[in-house]
């Protein structure tokens, strides 16, 4: 599959996740295609050759070759409607050695704009996909149900009894109450 241009990325993500609508309400338009996982975003940063492991493993079985990291630019709110704005900022090749994968990642540019932390990574295959919101402290991976794969990240009922999301009380128990019923595993 040749490379594909920022606008392509941003209308497949389009067309994947409803981008005008946040987390823990953004739903793919077929959930029961997906298993869900999450995780919070500096493991992702802090850990980058773990989680580059992880995914590397993942696309050696989806047959992903590129992944697609859009950096979320502007949500605004127009007329009462909302309007997200991506910017495609970097291309993984996962041909190569993992090793070689985690050098050639521009750290600099990603420590420079948090890319790891407030972005979508989109996979041609779209049997992975991954949604890291550095505001709500989460980090979404969604995995086709067919595939067999055990991901060191937590279910969503899991995460929620570990993870602190650092908001006030009441706001919480809103968000996890939400994040619960978008993303369990029954759908």
């Amino acid at each position: 599959m040749s490379k594909l241009t920022s606008d392509e990325v941003e209308f497949k993500i389009k067309k994947l996740i409803s981008l005008e609508k946040s987390l823990p309400e953004q739903i793919f338009p077929n959930p029961e295609k997906y298993n869900f996982y999450f995780e919070e975003p500096e493991a992702i940063y802090m850990d980058t050759k773990e989680f580059i492991h992880m995914i590397k493993q993942i696309v050696e079985i989806t047959q992903d070759e590129k992944a697609y990291i859009s950096e979320i630019l502007k949500e605004d709110k127009f007329l009462q409607k909302s309007k997200t704005i991506l910017n495609l900022k970097e291309v993984i090749d996962f041909t190569q050695e993992e090793g070689s994968i985690v050098e050639n990642l521009d750290f600099e540019n990603i420590t420079e704009t948090t890319i790891f932390l407030y972005c979508y990574m989109y996979f041609p295959s779209e049997q992975l996909f991954l949604f890291v919101n550095e505001y709500s402290d989460t980090a979404l991976l969604a995995i086709d149900k067919k595939l067999d794969i055990d991901v060191p990240w937590y279910d969503v009922e899991t995460f929620l009894t570990v993870e602190n999301l650092g908001m006030k009380d009441r706001l919480y128990r809103k968000f996890r109450k939400r994040l619960v019923k978008s993303y369990k595993k029954n759908f």
